[in-house]
């Protein structure tokens, strides 16, 4: 298994927030904000890839 890439529109393998095989990554409001207001996140804005065909990817977002 390979990583999960994270990041806007243009992520790729290698170009991105790193996410390992396994791993969790906890996103601060603000880290890609993508000209909003720098204490929102919008969801329509960020993306994923993978390493390797078929990875899955979960996500849970806490909203308080």
């Amino acid at each position: 298994m390979g990583n999960i890439w994270f990041g806007d529109s243009t992520v790729a393998a290698n170009k991105g927030k790193p996410i390992a095989a396994n791993g969790t990554f906890e996103m601060k409001p603000g880290e890609f904000h993508a000209g909003q207001h720098p204490h929102t996140v919008v969801f329509d804005t960020l993306w994923v890839d993978a390493d390797t065909n078929g990875n899955d990817v979960e996500w849970v977002a806490l909203v308080v």
